[in-house]
């Protein structure tokens, strides 16, 4: 399965947070740089995840069957 790496970001100053902080969600950076330009990574919240492969979740089947 591939993986991701997904950060906490500090998240530039906008007109509604006087000062940068930390993002109340963790993303990818592409994800980041896409939503708040200029969000920098924080390095030691660092999580990777294993990502799924393309296949949808087929529901209807009892678990562990």
């Amino acid at each position: 399965m591939p993986e991701a790496e997904y950060f906490t970001f500090t998240l530039p100053r906008d007109p509604w947070r006087k000062k940068p902080g930390p993002s109340p969600f963790k993303m990818t950076r592409e994800e980041a740089q896409h939503r708040y330009p200029g969000a920098v990574a924080i390095e030691s919240t660092r999580e990777v995840r294993q990502i799924g492969d393309g296949e949808p979740f087929q529901g209807g089947q009892p678990y562990g069957q």
